[in-house]
């Protein structure tokens, strides 16, 4: 997860001459003499920030809070993949900054727009995996319209939509960004006014607010697939991907075809064998995590866990050791026949010496469709081996199984 953005902290962590330059270039704080403070004598900066006027203030704090969001390793990937698409070179510079939050007010200050879509794209990869429609990969044909006029008809018609269905969406801004094959739609429609209690000239008055809330939509028109995100309930989920289809794709798309799941009672047994592309710079595999859940059982459920560092075969080792159990099967009925695998943890090794982040990541399937992977970089590596080893597939549940 991001770090949660806090004043004194980021004055802490940031390089004196960094934040010397933060100010210089907008004219904020000019009576201080930052660059002679000591890197962690963070109280008179602090102090003057806190006499700035408040609407300048507020703009200093979103601009620290933008920097810190991609403060951390995934942020800083974003960063990477934003600026390679860009073709901007930042390795050099990245290799004389060790900190997460060094790099990225770097960026932010001599990439401001990289910085910015960097933050957006890395945000998509931290939305909650249940708020995501189950992809589909049936969108072949033309490609999709990403054109100011399509733009501008997609955001009529959603925020019509949401003014019919929902009142709110009075404004809607569509804005989209091609990365490799892939076109990500991002949809802001305007949400519920709500008020807050604030300080306006010192006294303390109610203001009303419309924010917005977020609908994305990732199209790859190379794999025929397409995600859809949005919190709320289903059906409405199901009726933006109607108006997406048939605002960009130009075409009808059937709600219910082609439901994707993953087969995860494979993971029974050892034999399950991961397809991935040499090149990918995948070592190893392991299971890290198994859910099992009785059929009939209503919400009676087993967890296995263990580190599979050492022994790759510890979770089915576990596994074997229950069914085996004589006093578990007289006690809750955990064989084979009656038992689904309802969730499973998959802990990933790459090759080692990759500038580019950590050698190992963990990433959770849930049934019939959860995932926790993101959509680039190395998880859409991991989605397309998740394909091309069976385990994501197009077919019914089995029989009662539940999440």
């Amino acid at each position: 997860m991001p770090r949660h953005y806090s004043p004194r902290d980021f004055l802490r962590q940031a390089p004196n001459a960094l934040l010397a330059r933060y100010f210089h270039e907008r004219n904020l704080l000019t009576d201080l003499d930052i660059d002679s403070l000591a890197e962690t004598d963070v109280q008179p900066i602090f102090e003057a920030l806190a006499a700035l006027a408040p609407e300048l203030s507020a703009r200093v704090d979103s601009d620290f809070a933008l920097v810190t969001a991609l403060a951390d390793e995934q942020g800083i990937q974003a960063i990477l993949d934003e600026a390679q698409y860009h073709q901007v070179d930042v390795n050099d510079a990245f290799d004389s900054k060790p900190g997460f939050l060094d790099r990225a007010l770097w960026t932010f200050l001599e990439h401001p727009r990289i910085a910015e879509v960097a933050r957006l794209l890395s945000e998509v990869d931290r939305f909650p995996t249940t708020s995501w429609i189950r992809r589909r990969d049936d969108v072949f044909g033309d490609q999709p319209r990403d054109d100011a006029a399509a733009l501008a008809e997609l955001s009529r018609t959603l925020g019509s939509y949401f003014r019919l269905k929902e009142g709110r969406g009075r404004e809607c801004f569509v804005d989209v960004y091609r990365r490799g094959t892939k076109l990500y739609y991002f949809a802001f429609p305007e949400d519920y006014a709500h008020t807050s209690l604030e300080y306006l000239e010192g006294k303390l008055e109610r203001r009303a607010h419309r924010t917005i809330f977020q609908v994305v939509f990732v199209c790859d028109p190379a794999t025929g697939t397409l995600d859809t995100y949005f919190r709320g309930q289903k059906k409405t989920r199901l009726e933006i991907e109607t108006i997406f289809s048939r605002v960009i794709l130009g075409s009808e798309l059937d709600p219910w075809k082609n439901d994707r799941v993953y087969n995860l009672n494979a993971f029974k047994g050892r034999g399950v064998t991961f397809v991935y592309d040499p090149m990918s710079g995948i070592h190893d595999i392991r299971v890290k995590h198994l859910r099992l859940t009785l059929i009939g059982g209503g919400s009676r459920r087993i967890t296995l866990e263990a580190d599979p560092s050492a022994d790759k075969e510890t979770v089915h080792d576990m596994l074997a050791t229950l069914f085996a159990s004589d006093s578990s099967r007289a006690q809750g009925g955990w064989s084979p026949a009656l038992a689904n695998i309802t969730r499973i943890g998959l802990q990933v090794y790459f090759s080692s010496g990759s500038r580019r982040g950590r050698n190992t990541k963990t990433f959770y399937l849930t049934y019939p469709n959860g995932c926790t992977l993101g959509h680039d970089g190395r998880d859409a590596t991991l989605r397309q081996m998740l394909i091309d080893s069976k385990i994501e597939t197009i077919g019914p549940a089995p029989a009662g199984a539940k999440t």
